[in-house]
């Protein structure tokens, strides 16, 4: 069954269009501007409640614009309402299309209250914004008998209380009976308006309201006069111009449906840039008299509330005055702010007065390195012509307050000096030089050996003014020539270099002396063919000398310092010593060798057998090699014995035993022969008698 038809069916049959018999209810239509969402409401004039409020069928009638309204999201709030049915561009209003909501249902527990809103349905344009209204049942032109559609369309409330036999109880449209769309809107805003600063800048801001997105933009630069153009993809959203100057910007704003608005933002500064216009100086009165000043005599533009600006001088974080006072000469700095914090920086050069001059001054440098002879003498004269001055040195001056400072070193001085009547002060430096240093290169030889001199030689002078001269001071020396010089080693000595100006150089040194060798190998010594003597040498150094013997025969070593000594005969020993240098010492021992024949042969014996001198034979020694024959003869010349073999001397069983022919011999006088052989080869013969006694 068709929406059309339901209508019908509330409708009596002897009428085909519906008359109202009691006027009681007005429709209204609103739009939420947060989501565009529709609503249809009632107002009802007076207050009904069940039964006689029982709503036995309705039906509101919207019209839009040709082909700008699809309903959609429909919502039955009071009632059960059906999607409307659609009649696009009827012959009697060809640019609108009609839209038909139909209640079918019977309301029966809806209260009426008088003049209180009734929403009946809502719903949502699928398509962009455009003006819907409830149509007017008196004037609506598809509202005819007869119509195109052959159907009466009206809004139509049929309620229990009100109508009578099927009477319509709608009364007509609300003041709010349509809705049209709210004019596109281009929002503007500034991050800062005012400026606060002239020749600020600021971000500007935009959005767009209302209207069928996209949107675009133009605006005429304010500066440039250039135009530009921008694009907002949606309502609601921002786009940011950055850094835009003061001025008056013409936007127009275009939506989709080239709807269009024009509007004027003007970004505004003050008036004029905050300018320091002006700076003066008043000088000093002399130089060094602190009492300058330099002020702010004009300022203009800005932004001012509080009474004045507010000043900052540069290296005067206390002073905020527009004046500065008891300054020297020098170049001054200031920045003024205003209340806005905007600030304009100027300077003023504060020259120099009058000050005290130096007339004839004398500086005289150090004559020679090291010394202390300088000089500075000054001569003041006053701006103000007055002859009283004070006179403060730098502490490394000895002199006090005097207007010459003498005996000076090198370096650097000063001196403040000051007008005692007119004030004026002049600080002035001054610096005193000295001559470089004489510089000697010379070389020190020293000796070679104990005894010798040493040699002191000058390879070169610098710095020294021609002609100079050399001289050694202590110990003892002799001019070799006039650059080298001979030295007794041991005692410190002075080298002395005089300029032709009288400066001089001076350098400590000493000629070590060298260790005196010492050597002695001992007195003379007598020995006996065939002994030996061991020879110690006492020596000095210790360390680091050779030795050698001269003439090395018969010692056991040739170049130690103590050999043992076997000559054969006389002989005089040279010892040598030679230490690292080269230095030498020598020493003599004479050693005499005498031939020894030291035998003893007793005159007597007793051969008794008491074991005490019981056999006759020759005591010797070292110097006896052996006894090559013995014999013992009685007093007639009878041999008594003969030794058969060699012998050494003291063995007594080599000796005679008293006896012949293995017979005792008598008591008495015998004679005896020995061939002796010496250690120096020689064989001597002893002979003499011997007493035999028992």
């Amino acid at each position: 069954m068709s929406n059309l038809f339901r209508i019908l069916l509330f409708v009596p049959p002897m009428f085909l269009f519906v008359l109202p018999v009691f006027s009681q209810v007005s429709g209204t239509l609103e739009q939420n501007p947060l989501d565009g969402t529709y609503t249809v409401s009632v107002i009802s004039a007076s207050t009904l409640t069940p039964a006689q409020s029982v709503t036995q069928g309705a039906g509101i009638t919207l019209r839009a614009a040709k082909g700008t309204l699809n309903v959609i999201d429909l919502q039955s709030i009071t009632g059960t309402w059906q999607a409307p049915d659609v009649i696009a561009a009827p012959i009697e209003a060809p640019n609108y299309d009609y839209f038909i909501f139909n209640e079918l249902d019977i309301i029966d527990n809806l209260a009426y209250t008088s003049g209180a809103k009734i929403p009946m349905f809502a719903f949502k344009n699928s398509k962009d914004c455009t003006p819907i209204e409830i149509i007017d049942n008196n004037s609506d032109p598809l509202n005819v008998e007869p119509n195109s559609i052959s159907l009466e369309v009206a809004n139509f409330f049929s309620i229990f209380g009100l109508s009578s036999g099927g009477g319509n109880a709608y009364s007509g449209n609300d003041a709010q009976a349509s809705v049209i769309c709210p004019p596109i809107t281009l929002i503007v805003s500034a991050a800062t308006n005012p400026l606060k600063c002239y020749g600020d800048v600021t971000d500007l801001s935009f959005s767009a309201e209302n209207g069928v997105a996209p949107y675009t933009v133009t605006w005429t630069d304010a500066v440039s006069g250039q135009t530009n153009t921008l694009v907002l993809p949606t309502a609601g959203s921002v786009s940011t111009l950055n850094g835009m100057p003061a001025g008056n910007y013409n936007f127009t704003i275009t939506d989709a449906s080239n709807e269009s608005q024009a509007t004027v933002f003007q970004l505004a500064q003050p008036a004029e840039p905050l300018e320091i216009k002006g700076i003066e100086a008043l000088l000093e009165s002399c130089t060094g008299s602190t009492d300058g000043q330099v002020y702010v005599d004009d300022v203009n533009g800005g932004t001012i509330t509080s009474g004045d600006y507010h000043y900052q001088w540069a290296g005067y974080p206390n002073e905020s005055s527009s004046t500065l006072s008891n300054v020297n000469a020098g170049t001054y700095y200031v920045t003024v702010t205003d209340d806005n914090g905007c600030s304009d920086t100027g300077s003023a050069l504060l020259e120099t007065a009058a000050e005290i001059e130096l007339s004839n001054t004398t500086i005289k440098n150090v004559s020679c390195n090291g010394a202390a002879n300088g000089l500075i003498d000054i001569y003041p004269v006053s701006p103000t012509f007055n002859t009283e001055f004070d006179f403060k040195w730098s502490s490394n001056v000895p002199t006090a307050n005097e207007s010459a400072a003498y005996q000076l070193g090198p370096g650097s001085y000063s001196v403040t000096i000051t007008d005692i009547i007119g004030g004026c002060v002049k600080i002035e430096s001054f610096e005193i030089t000295e001559p470089p240093a004489i510089e000697v290169d010379y070389r020190l030889v020293e000796p070679k050996c104990h005894g010798e001199k040493g040699l002191l030689e000058i390879i070169g002078i610098s710095n020294a003014n021609l002609p100079w001269e050399a001289a050694i001071e202590g110990g003892e020396s002799e001019v070799e020539s006039g650059e080298k010089f001979l030295l007794e080693p041991g005692s410190p000595m002075k080298l002395v270099v005089t300029d032709a100006k009288g400066c001089s150089a001076e350098e400590d040194f000493i000629v070590a002396a060298k260790q005196k060798m010492q050597l002695e190998i001992g007195e003379s010594q007598d020995i006996k063919y065939g002994e030996e003597v061991n020879i110690n040498a006492a020596f000095f150094p210790f360390d680091n000398v050779s030795f050698k013997w001269t003439p090395a025969d018969n010692l056991s070593c040739g170049d130690c310092p103590n050999p043992v000594a076997t000559p054969k005969e006389g002989v005089v020993y040279q010892l040598e010593m030679t230490d690292s240098a080269g230095c030498k010492i020598d020493d003599f021992i004479n050693i005499a060798v005498r031939k020894s024949r030291d035998i003893y042969i007793p005159n007597s014996f007793s051969p008794n057998f008491d074991g005490i001198n019981d056999k006759f034979y020759p005591y010797g020694g070292f110097e006896i090699v052996a006894v090559h024959s013995m014999q013992v003869y009685d007093r007639w010349g009878g041999k008594m014995f003969e030794s058969k073999e060699k012998f050494k001397p003291n063995e007594e069983d080599k000796g005679w035993d008293g006896s012949a022919k293995n017979k005792p011999a008598d008591p008495g006088t015998y004679l005896y022969t020995m061939n002796v052989e010496f250690i120096d080869g020689e064989i001597v013969l002893f002979s003499g008698e011997v007493n035999l006694m028992r």
